[in-house]
Protein backbone atom coordinates (compact mmCIF):
# COMPACT_ATOMS: atom_id res chain seq x y z
CA UNK A 1 0.00 0.00 0.00
CA UNK A 2 1.25 3.43 -0.79
CA UNK A 3 -0.67 5.14 2.09
CA UNK A 4 -3.02 7.03 -0.17
CA UNK A 5 -6.67 6.29 -0.75
CA UNK A 6 -7.49 5.10 -4.18
CA UNK A 7 -8.28 7.93 -6.50
CA UNK A 8 -7.19 10.62 -4.00
CA UNK A 9 -5.13 13.40 -5.56
CA UNK A 10 -1.71 14.03 -3.97
CA UNK A 11 -2.19 17.80 -4.15
CA UNK A 12 -5.53 17.49 -2.42
CA UNK A 13 -3.80 15.73 0.42
CA UNK A 14 -1.11 18.45 0.61
CA UNK A 15 -3.77 21.14 0.69
CA UNK A 16 -5.21 19.50 3.80
CA UNK A 17 -1.84 19.83 5.57
CA UNK A 18 -0.63 23.18 4.24
CA UNK A 19 -2.11 26.49 3.24
CA UNK A 20 -0.90 28.53 0.29
CA UNK A 21 1.04 31.73 1.07
CA UNK A 22 1.69 34.64 -1.25
CA UNK A 23 5.25 35.03 -2.49
CA UNK A 24 6.76 38.12 -0.88
CA UNK A 25 8.46 40.58 -3.08
CA UNK A 26 12.15 41.11 -2.44
CA UNK A 27 13.08 44.41 -0.88
CA UNK A 28 14.70 46.54 -3.54
CA UNK A 29 18.44 46.72 -3.03
CA UNK A 30 19.74 50.02 -1.63
CA UNK A 31 21.47 52.04 -4.29
CA UNK A 32 24.55 53.51 -2.63
CA UNK A 33 25.72 57.00 -3.47
CA UNK A 34 28.88 57.09 -5.56
CA UNK A 35 31.18 57.98 -2.67
CA UNK A 36 29.95 55.13 -0.50
CA UNK A 37 30.28 52.82 -3.49
CA UNK A 38 33.94 53.89 -3.72
CA UNK A 39 34.27 53.23 0.00
CA UNK A 40 33.05 49.67 -0.58
CA UNK A 41 35.51 49.16 -3.42
CA UNK A 42 38.42 49.83 -1.05
CA UNK A 43 37.43 46.69 0.84
CA UNK A 44 38.14 44.56 -2.24
CA UNK A 45 41.52 46.13 -2.99
CA UNK A 46 44.60 43.93 -2.37
CA UNK A 47 45.94 46.44 0.18
CA UNK A 48 42.88 45.86 2.35
CA UNK A 49 44.33 42.58 3.56
CA UNK A 50 47.62 44.14 4.73
CA UNK A 51 46.22 46.18 7.62
CA UNK A 52 42.58 46.38 8.63
CA UNK A 53 43.33 49.48 10.72
CA UNK A 54 44.92 51.23 7.74
CA UNK A 55 41.92 50.24 5.56
CA UNK A 56 39.55 51.81 8.10
CA UNK A 57 41.63 55.00 8.17
CA UNK A 58 41.63 55.30 4.37
CA UNK A 59 37.88 54.68 4.19
CA UNK A 60 37.23 57.22 6.95
CA UNK A 61 39.45 59.80 5.29
CA UNK A 62 37.59 59.27 1.99
CA UNK A 63 34.19 59.85 3.64
CA UNK A 64 35.34 62.56 6.07
CA UNK A 65 33.23 65.33 4.52
CA UNK A 66 30.38 63.11 3.28
CA UNK A 67 26.83 63.99 4.35
CA UNK A 68 23.59 62.05 4.03
CA UNK A 69 19.93 62.44 4.96
CA UNK A 70 19.20 58.74 5.48
CA UNK A 71 17.54 57.56 8.69
CA UNK A 72 18.00 54.02 9.99
CA UNK A 73 15.23 52.61 12.20
CA UNK A 74 16.26 48.98 12.54
CA UNK A 75 18.67 47.16 14.83
CA UNK A 76 22.40 47.26 14.22
CA UNK A 77 24.05 44.84 16.61
CA UNK A 78 27.76 44.44 16.05
CA UNK A 79 30.70 44.23 18.43
CA UNK A 80 33.51 46.59 17.42
CA UNK A 81 32.34 47.00 13.81
CA UNK A 82 33.98 48.68 10.82
CA UNK A 83 32.31 50.02 7.69
CA UNK A 84 32.63 46.61 6.03
CA UNK A 85 30.51 44.93 8.71
CA UNK A 86 27.49 47.15 7.99
CA UNK A 87 24.90 46.48 5.30
CA UNK A 88 24.38 49.15 2.66
CA UNK A 89 21.26 50.39 4.44
CA UNK A 90 23.05 50.49 7.80
CA UNK A 91 26.05 52.22 6.27
CA UNK A 92 23.97 54.97 4.72
CA UNK A 93 21.97 55.27 7.95
CA UNK A 94 25.22 55.75 9.90
CA UNK A 95 26.35 58.65 7.76
CA UNK A 96 22.89 60.24 8.02
CA UNK A 97 23.11 60.01 11.84
CA UNK A 98 26.67 61.41 11.80
CA UNK A 99 25.56 64.34 9.64
CA UNK A 100 22.87 65.33 12.13
CA UNK A 101 25.24 64.83 15.10
CA UNK A 102 27.75 67.23 13.55
CA UNK A 103 24.90 69.72 13.30
CA UNK A 104 24.33 69.40 17.05
CA UNK A 105 21.40 66.96 16.99
CA UNK A 106 22.20 64.16 19.46
CA UNK A 107 19.80 61.42 18.40
CA UNK A 108 19.45 57.98 19.93
CA UNK A 109 21.71 55.59 18.02
CA UNK A 110 22.89 51.97 18.10
CA UNK A 111 26.18 51.34 19.91
CA UNK A 112 27.66 50.30 16.56
CA UNK A 113 27.16 53.83 15.18
CA UNK A 114 28.67 55.44 18.29
CA UNK A 115 31.62 53.05 18.15
CA UNK A 116 32.34 53.94 14.50
CA UNK A 117 32.16 57.65 15.24
CA UNK A 118 34.57 57.30 18.18
CA UNK A 119 37.02 55.36 15.97
CA UNK A 120 36.94 58.21 13.47
CA UNK A 121 37.73 60.75 16.19
CA UNK A 122 40.61 58.65 17.56
CA UNK A 123 42.15 58.63 14.07
CA UNK A 124 41.73 62.39 13.70
CA UNK A 125 38.81 62.17 11.26
CA UNK A 126 36.48 65.16 11.49
CA UNK A 127 38.76 67.12 13.83
CA UNK A 128 40.83 70.24 13.29
CA UNK A 129 43.31 69.54 16.11
CA UNK A 130 43.97 66.97 18.86
CA UNK A 131 42.36 69.35 21.35
CA UNK A 132 39.24 69.57 19.18
CA UNK A 133 39.13 65.78 18.89
CA UNK A 134 39.37 65.33 22.66
CA UNK A 135 36.55 67.79 23.20
CA UNK A 136 34.33 65.79 20.82
CA UNK A 137 35.20 62.57 22.64
CA UNK A 138 34.15 64.22 25.90
CA UNK A 139 30.84 65.21 24.30
CA UNK A 140 30.21 61.60 23.22
CA UNK A 141 30.98 60.39 26.76
CA UNK A 142 28.51 62.92 28.16
CA UNK A 143 25.64 62.06 25.77
CA UNK A 144 25.79 58.30 25.27
CA UNK A 145 25.77 55.27 27.51
CA UNK A 146 25.57 54.77 31.30
CA UNK A 147 28.77 55.04 33.32
CA UNK A 148 29.10 51.28 33.77
CA UNK A 149 28.53 50.32 30.12
CA UNK A 150 31.18 48.56 28.07
CA UNK A 151 31.22 51.46 25.63
CA UNK A 152 31.94 53.99 28.39
CA UNK A 153 34.65 51.78 29.85
CA UNK A 154 36.44 51.53 26.49
CA UNK A 155 35.89 55.22 25.79
CA UNK A 156 37.53 56.34 29.04
CA UNK A 157 40.58 54.16 28.35
CA UNK A 158 40.85 55.45 24.78
CA UNK A 159 40.51 59.07 25.95
CA UNK A 160 43.48 58.58 28.28
CA UNK A 161 45.47 56.99 25.42
CA UNK A 162 44.42 59.86 23.14
CA UNK A 163 45.96 62.44 25.48
CA UNK A 164 49.13 60.38 25.72
CA UNK A 165 49.49 59.72 21.97
CA UNK A 166 48.86 63.34 20.98
CA UNK A 167 50.94 64.64 23.93
CA UNK A 168 48.17 66.71 25.50
CA UNK A 169 48.45 68.03 29.09
CA UNK A 170 47.23 65.64 31.82
CA UNK A 171 43.48 65.78 32.41
CA UNK A 172 43.04 66.78 36.06
CA UNK A 173 44.64 65.73 39.34
CA UNK A 174 43.50 62.15 39.03
CA UNK A 175 46.22 61.52 36.46
CA UNK A 176 48.86 62.08 39.13
CA UNK A 177 47.64 59.26 41.35
CA UNK A 178 50.17 56.61 42.21
CA UNK A 179 49.32 53.00 41.30
CA UNK A 180 47.58 51.01 43.99
CA UNK A 181 49.46 48.61 46.20
CA UNK A 182 49.10 44.85 46.00
CA UNK A 183 46.36 44.98 48.63
CA UNK A 184 44.36 47.33 46.42
CA UNK A 185 44.70 50.25 48.85
CA UNK A 186 45.38 53.65 47.35
CA UNK A 187 48.61 55.01 48.82
CA UNK A 188 48.93 58.22 46.84
CA UNK A 189 48.19 60.56 49.77
CA UNK A 190 50.82 58.84 51.94
CA UNK A 191 53.34 58.96 49.11
CA UNK A 192 52.75 62.68 48.57
CA UNK A 193 53.62 63.21 52.25
CA UNK A 194 56.93 61.38 51.77
CA UNK A 195 57.61 63.27 48.55
CA UNK A 196 57.27 66.59 50.41
CA UNK A 197 58.57 65.41 53.76
CA UNK A 198 60.29 68.67 54.72
CA UNK A 199 56.98 70.52 54.78
CA UNK A 200 54.90 67.67 56.26
CA UNK A 201 53.77 67.55 59.88
CA UNK A 202 55.43 64.98 62.16
CA UNK A 203 52.22 62.96 62.56
CA UNK A 204 51.58 62.78 58.80
CA UNK A 205 55.17 61.76 58.08
CA UNK A 206 55.08 59.09 60.80
CA UNK A 207 51.82 57.66 59.36
CA UNK A 208 53.32 57.55 55.85
CA UNK A 209 56.43 55.70 57.07
CA UNK A 210 54.21 53.28 58.94
CA UNK A 211 52.17 52.68 55.77
CA UNK A 212 55.12 51.64 53.59
CA UNK A 213 57.21 49.82 56.20
CA UNK A 214 57.09 46.15 57.11
CA UNK A 215 58.13 47.19 60.64
CA UNK A 216 55.13 48.58 62.49
CA UNK A 217 56.36 51.65 64.31
CA UNK A 218 53.14 52.07 66.27
CA UNK A 219 53.64 48.63 67.84
CA UNK A 220 57.23 49.22 68.95
CA UNK A 221 58.30 49.48 72.60
CA UNK A 222 59.77 52.91 71.90
CA UNK A 223 56.43 54.25 70.64
CA UNK A 224 54.47 52.79 73.54
CA UNK A 225 56.94 54.28 76.03
CA UNK A 226 56.87 57.78 74.50
CA UNK A 227 54.61 58.26 71.46
CA UNK A 228 55.46 61.94 71.04
CA UNK A 229 59.22 61.33 71.06
CA UNK A 230 59.00 58.35 68.69
CA UNK A 231 56.81 60.28 66.23
CA UNK A 232 59.10 63.32 66.25
CA UNK A 233 62.25 61.17 66.01
CA UNK A 234 61.13 59.12 63.00
CA UNK A 235 59.77 62.16 61.17
CA UNK A 236 62.95 64.18 61.73
CA UNK A 237 65.16 61.23 60.78
CA UNK A 238 63.25 60.97 57.50
CA UNK A 239 63.81 64.67 56.80
CA UNK A 240 67.51 64.47 57.63
CA UNK A 241 67.91 61.39 55.42
CA UNK A 242 66.11 63.03 52.50
CA UNK A 243 68.30 66.12 52.77
CA UNK A 244 71.60 64.21 52.78
CA UNK A 245 70.87 61.00 50.83
CA UNK A 246 72.38 62.33 47.62
CA UNK A 247 75.68 62.84 49.44
CA UNK A 248 75.54 59.61 51.45
CA UNK A 249 74.58 57.46 48.43
CA UNK A 250 75.59 59.28 45.22
CA UNK A 251 73.54 58.50 42.13
CA UNK A 252 70.71 56.88 44.07
CA UNK A 253 67.21 58.00 45.03
CA UNK A 254 65.86 57.51 48.54
CA UNK A 255 62.25 56.81 47.55
CA UNK A 256 63.30 54.40 44.81
CA UNK A 257 65.57 52.54 47.23
CA UNK A 258 63.14 52.26 50.14
CA UNK A 259 59.58 52.78 48.86
CA UNK A 260 59.08 52.08 45.15
CA UNK A 261 60.22 49.47 42.66
CA UNK A 262 60.78 50.37 39.00
CA UNK A 263 58.58 48.60 36.45
CA UNK A 264 59.07 49.02 32.69
CA UNK A 265 57.05 47.31 29.96
CA UNK A 266 56.17 47.83 26.29
CA UNK A 267 52.64 49.14 25.89
CA UNK A 268 50.08 49.29 23.10
CA UNK A 269 47.70 52.22 23.09
CA UNK A 270 44.09 52.11 21.86
CA UNK A 271 43.55 48.41 22.54
CA UNK A 272 40.53 46.78 20.83
CA UNK A 273 40.15 49.65 18.40
CA UNK A 274 40.90 50.27 14.72
CA UNK A 275 43.57 52.89 15.33
CA UNK A 276 46.17 53.17 12.60
CA UNK A 277 49.63 53.92 13.98
CA UNK A 278 51.05 56.01 11.19
CA UNK A 279 54.84 56.27 10.75
CA UNK A 280 56.01 58.10 13.86
CA UNK A 281 59.31 59.97 13.92
CA UNK A 282 58.64 61.50 17.33
CA UNK A 283 60.57 60.85 20.51
CA UNK A 284 59.08 62.26 23.70
CA UNK A 285 57.91 61.48 27.23
CA UNK A 286 54.46 62.00 28.73
CA UNK A 287 54.38 62.20 32.53
CA UNK A 288 51.15 61.24 34.26
CA UNK A 289 52.73 61.88 37.65
CA UNK A 290 56.12 62.09 39.34
CA UNK A 291 56.52 58.31 39.22
CA UNK A 292 54.49 57.29 36.16
CA UNK A 293 55.39 58.10 32.56
CA UNK A 294 54.92 56.94 28.96
CA UNK A 295 57.75 57.12 26.43
CA UNK A 296 57.47 57.18 22.64
CA UNK A 297 60.66 56.17 20.85
CA UNK A 298 59.85 56.53 17.13
CA UNK A 299 56.58 54.65 17.49
CA UNK A 300 57.74 52.17 20.13
CA UNK A 301 55.73 52.90 23.26
CA UNK A 302 56.67 51.87 26.79
CA UNK A 303 55.40 52.65 30.27
CA UNK A 304 57.82 53.24 33.14
CA UNK A 305 56.32 53.44 36.60
CA UNK A 306 57.21 52.75 40.21
CA UNK A 307 55.15 50.27 42.18
CA UNK A 308 55.05 49.25 45.81
CA UNK A 309 56.55 45.87 46.56
CA UNK A 310 57.23 43.65 49.59
CA UNK A 311 60.97 43.94 48.89
CA UNK A 312 60.93 47.71 49.39
CA UNK A 313 58.66 47.41 52.43
CA UNK A 314 61.16 45.08 54.13
CA UNK A 315 64.06 47.36 53.25
CA UNK A 316 62.33 50.38 54.75
CA UNK A 317 61.31 48.25 57.74
CA UNK A 318 64.95 47.30 58.40
CA UNK A 319 65.98 50.95 58.24
CA UNK A 320 63.33 52.11 60.71
CA UNK A 321 63.97 49.18 63.02
CA UNK A 322 67.65 50.16 63.08
CA UNK A 323 66.72 53.71 64.09
CA UNK A 324 64.46 52.23 66.77
CA UNK A 325 67.38 50.14 68.07
CA UNK A 326 69.65 53.20 68.32
CA UNK A 327 66.92 55.17 70.10
CA UNK A 328 66.37 52.40 72.65
CA UNK A 329 70.04 52.49 73.61
CA UNK A 330 69.83 56.23 74.02
CA UNK A 331 66.67 55.94 76.16
CA UNK A 332 67.80 52.86 78.15
CA UNK A 333 64.96 50.67 76.86
CA UNK A 334 65.22 46.90 76.21
CA UNK A 335 67.53 46.42 73.24
CA UNK A 336 66.62 44.87 69.88
CA UNK A 337 68.82 43.67 67.06
CA UNK A 338 69.86 46.37 64.62
CA UNK A 339 69.29 44.96 61.08
CA UNK A 340 71.37 47.56 59.22
CA UNK A 341 74.97 48.56 59.91
CA UNK A 342 75.37 51.33 57.33
CA UNK A 343 78.34 53.58 58.22
CA UNK A 344 76.23 56.70 57.87
CA UNK A 345 73.40 55.48 60.11
CA UNK A 346 74.77 56.29 63.59
CA UNK A 347 76.10 59.77 62.64
CA UNK A 348 72.78 60.60 60.99
CA UNK A 349 70.94 59.45 64.10
CA UNK A 350 73.03 61.81 66.26
CA UNK A 351 72.38 64.58 63.73
CA UNK A 352 68.66 63.90 64.10
CA UNK A 353 68.83 64.13 67.91
CA UNK A 354 70.67 67.45 67.63
CA UNK A 355 68.01 68.78 65.27
CA UNK A 356 65.26 67.71 67.68
CA UNK A 357 67.06 69.47 70.53
CA UNK A 358 67.29 72.68 68.53
CA UNK A 359 63.59 72.49 67.68
CA UNK A 360 62.70 71.93 71.33
CA UNK A 361 64.73 74.97 72.36
CA UNK A 362 63.14 77.06 69.65
CA UNK A 363 59.67 75.91 70.72
CA UNK A 364 60.31 77.22 74.24
CA UNK A 365 61.49 80.55 72.94
CA UNK A 366 58.82 83.19 73.06
CA UNK A 367 57.83 84.13 69.57
CA UNK A 368 57.12 87.83 70.22
CA UNK A 369 58.94 90.04 67.73
CA UNK A 370 58.86 93.80 68.35
CA UNK A 371 59.50 96.53 65.80
CA UNK A 372 61.16 99.13 68.05
CA UNK A 373 61.23 101.66 65.24
CA UNK A 374 57.47 102.06 65.75
CA UNK A 375 57.59 102.74 69.53
CA UNK A 376 57.95 106.50 69.19
CA UNK A 377 54.91 106.59 66.94
CA UNK A 378 52.94 104.50 69.42
CA UNK A 379 53.86 106.90 72.23
CA UNK A 380 52.79 109.91 70.20
CA UNK A 381 49.49 108.28 69.28
CA UNK A 382 48.87 107.38 72.93
CA UNK A 383 49.49 110.97 74.04
CA UNK A 384 47.08 112.35 71.44
CA UNK A 385 44.43 109.81 72.39
CA UNK A 386 44.85 110.62 76.10
CA UNK A 387 44.47 114.33 75.41
CA UNK A 388 41.22 113.72 73.53
CA UNK A 389 39.80 111.65 76.39
CA UNK A 390 40.52 114.23 79.14
CA UNK A 391 37.68 116.42 80.44
CA UNK A 392 38.03 120.18 80.90
CA UNK A 393 38.15 119.68 84.67
CA UNK A 394 41.04 117.20 84.33
CA UNK A 395 42.90 119.64 82.11
CA UNK A 396 42.32 122.47 84.66
CA UNK A 397 43.53 120.32 87.56
CA UNK A 398 46.61 119.38 85.66
CA UNK A 399 47.61 122.98 84.82
CA UNK A 400 50.33 124.62 87.00
CA UNK A 401 49.17 127.33 89.48
CA UNK A 402 49.55 130.87 88.31
CA UNK A 403 52.87 132.33 89.34
CA UNK A 404 51.47 135.83 89.86
CA UNK A 405 49.10 135.08 92.78
CA UNK A 406 47.98 138.02 94.98
CA UNK A 407 50.48 138.72 97.74
CA UNK A 408 47.76 139.16 100.31
CA UNK A 409 46.51 135.64 99.82
CA UNK A 410 50.03 134.28 100.05
CA UNK A 411 50.62 136.20 103.26
CA UNK A 412 47.57 134.70 104.92
CA UNK A 413 48.74 131.16 104.38
CA UNK A 414 50.94 129.55 107.05
CA UNK A 415 54.53 128.80 106.21
CA UNK A 416 55.10 125.15 105.38
CA UNK A 417 57.88 123.55 107.39
CA UNK A 418 59.50 120.39 105.99
CA UNK A 419 58.91 117.26 108.03
CA UNK A 420 62.39 116.22 109.01
CA UNK A 421 61.19 112.72 109.90
CA UNK A 422 59.82 112.04 106.42
CA UNK A 423 62.33 110.39 104.10
CA UNK A 424 63.26 112.24 100.93
CA UNK A 425 61.29 111.20 97.84
CA UNK A 426 63.47 109.83 95.04
CA UNK A 427 62.57 111.15 91.63
CA UNK A 428 62.02 108.61 88.81
CA UNK A 429 65.29 108.27 86.96
CA UNK A 430 65.65 108.20 83.18
CA UNK A 431 68.27 105.90 81.67
CA UNK A 432 71.68 107.26 82.48
CA UNK A 433 74.16 108.43 79.91
CA UNK A 434 76.40 105.58 80.95
CA UNK A 435 73.68 103.03 80.13
CA UNK A 436 73.11 104.62 76.74
CA UNK A 437 76.80 104.63 75.91
CA UNK A 438 78.63 101.61 74.56
CA UNK A 439 77.33 98.18 73.58
CA UNK A 440 74.88 96.68 76.06
CA UNK A 441 74.66 92.92 76.78
CA UNK A 442 72.33 90.63 74.78
CA UNK A 443 71.46 93.48 72.42
CA UNK A 444 69.39 95.30 75.05
CA UNK A 445 68.37 98.89 74.36
CA UNK A 446 69.15 101.56 76.99
CA UNK A 447 65.50 101.53 78.15
CA UNK A 448 65.49 97.74 78.53
CA UNK A 449 68.86 97.68 80.29
CA UNK A 450 67.83 100.44 82.71
CA UNK A 451 64.53 98.71 83.57
CA UNK A 452 66.33 95.50 84.57
CA UNK A 453 68.93 97.58 86.41
CA UNK A 454 66.24 99.33 88.47
CA UNK A 455 64.54 96.04 89.36
CA UNK A 456 67.84 94.37 90.31
CA UNK A 457 69.13 97.17 92.51
CA UNK A 458 65.88 98.37 94.14
CA UNK A 459 65.42 101.56 92.18
CA UNK A 460 62.21 103.15 91.01
CA UNK A 461 61.16 101.79 87.63
CA UNK A 462 58.14 104.08 87.14
CA UNK A 463 60.20 106.39 84.94
CA UNK A 464 59.18 104.04 82.11
CA UNK A 465 55.49 104.79 82.55
CA UNK A 466 56.12 108.48 83.18
CA UNK A 467 58.06 108.69 79.93
CA UNK A 468 55.27 107.07 77.91
CA UNK A 469 56.96 103.67 77.53
CA UNK A 470 54.79 100.56 77.33
CA UNK A 471 56.18 98.42 80.14
CA UNK A 472 54.61 95.20 78.85
CA UNK A 473 56.46 95.59 75.54
CA UNK A 474 59.72 96.23 77.35
CA UNK A 475 59.22 93.08 79.44
CA UNK A 476 58.55 90.93 76.37
CA UNK A 477 61.57 92.32 74.57
CA UNK A 478 63.85 91.73 77.57
CA UNK A 479 62.67 88.13 77.97
CA UNK A 480 63.25 87.43 74.29
CA UNK A 481 66.75 88.90 74.20
CA UNK A 482 67.96 87.34 77.46
CA UNK A 483 66.63 83.88 76.56
CA UNK A 484 69.90 82.95 74.84
CA UNK A 485 71.84 83.94 77.97
CA UNK A 486 69.53 82.59 80.69
CA UNK A 487 67.43 79.97 78.89
CA UNK A 488 64.13 81.14 80.34
CA UNK A 489 61.96 84.21 80.93
CA UNK A 490 63.54 86.47 83.58
CA UNK A 491 60.65 88.92 84.11
CA UNK A 492 57.00 88.41 84.93
CA UNK A 493 54.13 90.88 85.07
CA UNK A 494 51.70 91.36 87.91
CA UNK A 495 50.94 94.84 89.19
CA UNK A 496 54.24 95.71 87.55
CA UNK A 497 57.39 94.05 86.24
CA UNK A 498 58.99 91.59 88.65
CA UNK A 499 62.19 89.55 88.53
CA UNK A 500 62.08 85.77 88.62
CA UNK A 501 64.03 85.05 91.85
CA UNK A 502 65.90 82.04 90.40
CA UNK A 503 67.74 84.22 87.88
CA UNK A 504 68.70 87.25 89.97
CA UNK A 505 72.32 86.12 90.44
CA UNK A 506 72.67 85.39 86.73
CA UNK A 507 71.32 88.81 85.85
CA UNK A 508 73.70 90.59 88.20
CA UNK A 509 76.52 89.03 86.21
CA UNK A 510 75.19 90.83 83.13
CA UNK A 511 73.69 94.06 84.49
CA UNK A 512 75.95 96.38 86.47
CA UNK A 513 74.63 98.62 89.33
Amino acid sequence: MNGYRDGEDLFAILRKEYEPEPIRRRRPRTVLPALLHSLRELEAAPAAYESRSKLFYEQARLAEQYEDEATFKGKCQYFAPTYGDLSDEELQGYFGWRTRLRQGRWETAPDAFIFLYVLELLNGIGTVSPEDGYGKLEAVAAHYGPEDSGLQHSLRAWMRDYRIYYNLPPAGAGQDALPEGEDGTSSDSFFQVLLHGREAADGDLFAALNRFSSYRLDNSRLYKADPAFCTALMAEFCRQLQASYGTLCPGRNLLEDYVLEKDSEPIRLFRNSRFWFRPDGRSFTVRLGPYDRYEDDHGQWSRIRYLFSPVRQRRLGDLLKSVDALARRQRNLPAIRQPLEEPWLAPLFQQTLAALSRKETEARRRSVRIDFSRLSGIRSDAAVTGEKLMTDEERWQGEPEAAAAPETEAADEPETVPDEAAPPVKEAEEPSAEAAAGELPAGLTPDEYHLVQCLLYDRDWHWAEAGGRMVSLLVDAINGKLYDEIGDAVLTEGDGPELVPDYIDDLKGLIQP
